[in-house]
């Protein structure tokens, strides 16, 4: 799988996707820092990407609907982090 961290995510948590197999990218790869949530999620989507965030933001952008309801961000997938940064790479260990 791919992912793209966003820029608050820590290092670790790239780390840890790779070791276990996957591809994963800090989305200052491809914007500059402060890069508005709407041309992060853009950029993720082109990417084939799993957007990896701690911003709760994100839900205003790609709500929970039925794929079918949406109309923009068709194919977005993210991982919402919702806890402390030290935290993120253990609990997405596999």
């Amino acid at each position: 799988m791919r992912f793209i961290l966003d820029e608050n995510v820590p290092v670790s948590v790239g780390s840890m996707l790779e070791s276990n197999g996957h591809k994963a990218e800090s989305i200052r790869v491809y914007l500059p820092s402060g890069a508005a949530d709407p041309i992060v999620a853009t950029i993720s989507e082109q990417n084939d990407a799993i957007l990896v965030s701690f911003d709760g933001d994100f839900e205003k952008i790609a709500p929970r609907v039925p794929k079918g309801s949406r109309k923009r961000f068709k194919k977005l997938c993210r991982i919402w982090l919702q806890c402390r940064e030290h935290q993120a790479a253990a609990r997405l260990q596999v």
